[in-house]
């Protein structure tokens, strides 16, 4: 065919309408032809050309879900590494862990019961210090810098 692809799209703008159906991903497509057979076949077209574009940009949007949905996973297995690794400092600091494979309260010879009541406790222990510490940096963050210098003094 020696027709060229502009023209072809011109024509088409000519002979076809399409109207998005309100509340809806349908359309309402309408050709003009002079051949019943030929307007039904470009009006397929126009659907099939719809369902892929429709296809492709859900397809869009899923993946871009997707890789969001991966993101927020891999931030919050990086948070979770990081407590983890809080929890393991902690619990080698404080000796509730041997520090070898066996890991929290396993085969160290103290009943698990105990290794949890201690763990517990440290756990409690460690809370409190933090609350105190917080309780003093807000105290010294009111201070003015006289008062600061003579808290600096104190034994």
């Amino acid at each position: 065919m020696g027709i060229d692809k502009d023209t072809v799209v011109e024509v088409l703008k000519g002979i076809v309408t399409t109207q998005i159906v309100r509340s809806s991903d349908f359309i309402s497509i309408r050709v003009r032809h002079t051949d019943k057979d030929i307007a039904c076949a470009i009006a397929e077209e126009v659907v099939n050309s719809y369902k892929t574009y429709r296809s492709d940009i859900e397809t869009r949007e899923a993946e871009k879900a997707l890789f969001e949905l991966n993101k927020a996973v891999r931030e919050q297995e990086d948070k979770v590494e990081g407590r983890r690794k809080v929890v393991n400092t902690i619990s080698k600091t404080k000796g509730i862990v041997d520090g070898g494979e066996s890991m929290l309260f396993g085969t160290s010879g103290i009943d698990e019961n105990q290794s949890a009541r201690t763990a517990l406790q440290t756990f409690n222990q460690l809370e409190e210090e933090k609350i105190q510490l917080e309780t003093q940096i807000k105290t010294l963050l009111g201070y003015e810098s006289e008062q600061l210098i003579i808290y600096a003094r104190q034994p």
